[in-house]
């Protein structure tokens, strides 16, 4: 399901469209902080959340639901609270960066597409769909062996790779041959 949240953004009203409710929740809570403890006034220049906003979960996007946020408004709104945090010490040349966790990679399975990955052992970059899942080992077939249905061409080249080199990445393929 996914959860929409009704916000100014730079003065402007809208709704926006998170992947779930709990991607609304950690925004919320941020847009909170900083207009809790920035000394903001107004939701310019910033996104503006009401405390007391509800979030609302939906089965799909409609058309007047914005899915994207706008970074350099997150950017200056997470220095406002830097800089309030640190009562402005230290913090005033250079770049700040804080990010939290990110989600953990997931596992391909036979029929997902997959990236090969350096920081994992892979000595090639790798990108293309798992033909079969053997535990340990993929056999795997690059993306270019791929034809525009989804079949493997005539010269295929079918390998086999460690599980533990690939993660899962987004069907871009099916995606591109149904539009």
């Amino acid at each position: 399901m996914f959860a929409i949240l009704d916000c100014i953004e730079n003065g402007q009203k809208k709704k926006l469209c998170f992947a779930s409710i709990e991607d609304a929740q950690r925004f919320k809570a941020f847009v909170n902080t900083y207009m809790e403890e920035s000394g903001a006034g107004n939701g310019y220049n910033a996104y503006w959340v009401m405390f007391d906003t509800k979030i609302v979960e939906v089965s799909e996007i409609m058309d007047d639901f914005c899915t994207i946020l706008n970074n350099d408004l997150i950017v200056h709104m997470l220095q406002a609270v830097i800089h309030s945090r640190t009562a402005g010490v230290g913090n005033s040349q250079g770049i700040i960066f804080n990010i939290s966790e990110l989600p953990p990679r997931q596992r391909p399975a036979k029929d997902d597409m997959f990236r090969t990955l350096y920081s994992q052992g892979a000595t090639e970059k790798i990108e293309g769909r798992i033909i079969e899942d053997n535990g340990e080992t993929f056999k795997v077939i690059n993306c270019y062996d791929i034809d525009d249905k989804g079949k493997p061409k005539k010269n295929a080249k079918i390998i086999t790779i460690p599980a533990s080199h690939a993660m899962k990445i987004n069907d871009w393929q099916k995606e591109h041959r149904s539009r």
